[in-house]
């Protein structure tokens, strides 16, 4: 039973935690250089192991906004976060687009789009909503703090997962000892900043030991010496922050408050302050942190008082100008990410998509063919849904496009109908199975199945993609084809004349 408040049980939320970050194994294994920091479509486990290199506008927006996402569970840094965008993003300026839109796939290693090239009204408006959630979540990025508790609650959610495979089982000796620290981290993190840096420190001068350990199960080894490395570097990418924005706060936590007494106590209060919790990205580029220029006045005005407290000044002054120069580089990245995102948000119009007689969203736009599609959106109930509220509420179409979306669900004449994730499903199956553009007749045939005369048409989001061949004498006939697939029946080959 929920517990009355109506809150997850902290075993349910420890669950759900580990399937947060099993599932960002994903974006963090498979995007990368070799996918131009784009994310592919799927991975297939069975029949074969095989990553589609293909990508997509929805793809795109949700890889963007599951970095925040990750960074709020404490799987990656403020940095990680910003580095991974900002690859992204250079990548995103090299696609071809249509009238501000990205086109509804791309072969990820060449960045070309795929044929034929079109326009999905669906993809431009799951993109718009993560553009927008993507430039609201930078923002709050901006100013949460650098470091905090959710560092070392991604920490036990990877350890947790290692507890599972056993990996933790396995250790001995300092690797025992050190996991040992990790989990009395993440089970009751440090109170004060300064005790959380140091933990930090120790911590990650131990752990790369813990990416030799071999479980005692050899079928699992790969497993656990693959989330072994994840806890060495989620340990060292909060290490490295602590490097860049924090080394003045452990300076400043190296006196105690009776040798401070000659600073005066509004000193002796700001630092109080300070020590508490790490400043943001956003007020240590600024400088705003009480203390500093209490200290810097005190500092200036040289008072013989201060005694040995001159030389801890300086180093303490000297850090904290070099934390703030580098808060400063990322929080330019990321200003700029912010209007990189919002430009790209306003150069995609929907209005071209938009029937204003039917007061509908076509299904999308064919480039390749320069023709808006023939099916519309119509149903509330559908995927099509963000990106009408979305286009409503940027002015790009009127509000009574929204009471349009009136076709009854029932309507369609069946109880169940296929998900879009099960239409997705499909159209990959297609794609890579025998009647795909990858096969060798695919490869070697005269032409395409988009220019045969013998391509039945299909409606619907698939109908982009996919037809029906109706030839007799094709090895397809009666089967979905991509209109990437060929093979050697199609209607313009010149057959073989008989020889005399």
């Amino acid at each position: 039973m929920p517990p009355p408040s109506g809150r997850l049980s902290e075993k349910d939320r420890r669950f759900l935690r580990q399937v947060a970050r099993r599932t960002w194994r994903y974006f963090s294994d498979f995007i990368s250089a070799e996918t131009s920091w784009l994310p592919p479509d799927n991975y297939q486990v069975s029949p074969r192991n095989h990553l589609a290199m293909r990508t997509s506008p929805t793809n795109i927006g949700l890889w963007m906004v599951s970095t925040l996402a990750a960074c709020d569970f404490g799987y990656l840094t403020v940095d990680e976060v910003t580095e991974k965008l900002s690859r992204t993003m250079k990548t995103i300026d090299r696609l071809e687009r249509y009238e501000g839109h990205l086109l509804n796939w791309y072969d990820i290693q060449n960045l070309a789009p795929l044929e034929p090239r079109y326009v999905s009204a669906v993809d431009s408006g799951n993109l718009l909503g993560a553009l927008w959630s993507l430039e609201q979540g930078l923002d709050d990025l901006l100013r949460g703090p650098v470091l905090d508790g959710k560092a070392f609650e991604g920490l036990r959610d990877t350890g947790e997962i290692m507890n599972r495979l056993g990996a933790a089982g396995g250790l001995s000796g300092p690797e025992a000892q050190t996991f040992e620290e990790l989990r009395r981290a993440w089970e009751d993190p440090p109170a004060h900043l300064a005790d959380a840096l140091y933990l930090l420190r120790r911590l990650a001068g131990s752990v790369e030991t813990l990416s030799g350990v071999a479980p005692e199960s050899a079928a699992r080894e790969g497993e656990a010496v693959y989330w072994s490395r994840q806890m060495e570097q989620q340990v060292l990418a909060w290490r490295k922050i602590t490097d860049r924005y924090l080394i003045w706060i452990e300076i400043l936590a190296e006196k105690k408050e009776e040798e401070l007494i000659p600073l005066g106590p509004e000193a002796l209060l700001a630092i109080r302050q300070a020590l508490l919790q790490a400043p943001s990205l956003l007020d240590l580029a600024q400088g705003r942190v009480d203390c500093i220029p209490i200290l810097q006045s005190i500092r200036a005005q040289g008072s013989p008082a201060l005694g040995p407290l001159v030389e801890w000044l300086d180093r303490l002054l000297e850090a904290f100008t070099n934390s703030k120069w580098l808060a400063g580089e990322v929080l330019g990245l990321i200003e700029g990410l912010i209007q990189d995102g919002r430009r790209l948000s306003e150069s995609i119009t929907m209005r071209f998509l938009y029937d204003p007689e039917r007061r509908l969203f076509s299904i999308g736009f064919n480039v390749s063919e320069g023709r808006l599609d023939s099916s519309y959106y119509d149903l509330l109930a559908s995927e099509a849904r963000l990106g009408s509220f979305v286009a409503i509420a940027r002015g790009d179409v009127p509000v009574e496009h929204w009471f349009s979306l009136s076709r009854p669900y029932g309507l369609i004449g069946r109880r169940r109908v296929l998900s879009p994730e099960g239409r997705d499903d499909a159209t990959s199956r297609w794609l890579e199975g025998e009647t795909g553009p990858s096969t060798p007749m695919a490869r070697s045939a005269p032409g395409s199945c988009s220019s045969c005369g013998f391509l039945l048409p299909i409606g619907g989001p698939t109908g982009s993609a996919f037809g029906v061949c109706a030839n007799g004498m094709s090895p397809a006939d009666g089967r979905v084809v991509a209109l990437t697939f060929g093979c050697g029946a199609h209607s313009e080959a010149v057959p073989d004349q008989p020889r005399a």
